[in-house]
This record gives structure tokens, C-alpha cells and sequence, in this order.
């Protein structure tokens, strides 16, 4: 049987328990913890005019069709994958968070007839472990 352990068990020593009404079983186990440990945060960010790397200026609306970049903090080192609305939602992309819980990722755009309000959903080891609002609109050119 596969077991999940969220993410908010503090590393260190516990015991899993199983039962049922014939037998129980009870067995030591050992949780590390990578990098982050606090609370997980995302953020879509912008970058201005001769910025390069995951700059600091949090947005919260974007345009559909273009990507967008995504900063995380507070993430177990490791692979983490971001949808739209929910775990299983449309995927915009992944990222790699590093041994200092952060990740700095490229995301595809969302496309045109998914505009609107949204919810960035980040998912690591199956579970939820960070979310947050985001809009797209859809640009619309003036002649």
C-alpha cells in the first residue's frame, strides 16, 4: 500500500498505525525535510526593462497566450507541478524547487479561451502546497 505523508508532518521520528478489527501494525518511521520547511508561497512576477533572473515585483494578472514567470519559497526540494484552479486543473508548466526551498520557472500561457480569474495551484509529492489568484485577459488590439 502506498502511504502519503503531507507535507506539514515536522521531520523527525513517528510511528504509522494501521488497524482493522483482526490485527494492528505499528512500524518506526524516519521524516527528513528538504529545503523550505515553512509554509509554501507562489506568486506570479514581472520583470522590467534590463532585469534578467526571478526579480522581486509580484503581478496578479497577465495576458493569455504569453508566459509567465513564477517564483516559489518554502517548498521540499524536488520536483513541483502548477495547474490552474486545482490539482488536476490545466498544467502550466513545472519546476525544480532547490535545496533552499525556492524555484524561479517559466510558465506556459494560458490560453485565450480560459480567461479570467484563476487560482495557481502548486503540487508537490500529490499533494497541495501553495496557491494564489491570478487573473489572464485576453489583449485585444485597436485600429
Amino acid at each position: 500500500m502506498t502511504v502519503t505523508i503531507p507535507a506539514s508532518v515536522t521531520a523527525g521520528a513517528h510511528k504509522l498505525r494501521a488497524t482493522n478489527p483482526e490485527a494492528a501494525a505499528e512500524v518506526a518511521l524516519g521524516i527528513t525535510g528538504g529545503g523550505g520547511g515553512g509554509k509554501a508561497s507562489i506568486m506570479m512576477v514581472g520583470i522590467l526593462g534590463g532585469e534578467s533572473g526571478c526579480p522581486p515585483h509580484p503581478i496578479t494578472s497577465t495576458q493569455t497566450d504569453a508566459n509567465f514567470l513564477l517564483f516559489g519559497t518554502g517548498f521540499r526540494a524536488g520536483p513541483v507541478s502548477v495547474h490552474l484552479d486545482q490539482a488536476a486543473g490545466f498544467g502550466v508548466g513545472s519546476a525544480t524547487a532547490q535545496a533552499d526551498g525556492t524555484f524561479c520557472q517559466k510558465m506556459i500561457g494560458v490560453p485565450s479561451n480560459m480567461a479570467g480569474k484563476h487560482l495557481l495551484v502548486a503540487v508537490q509529492n500529490g499533494a497541495v502546497q501553495a496557491q494564489a489568484p491570478e487573473t489572464f485577459v485576453v489583449v485585444s488590439m485597436l485600429h
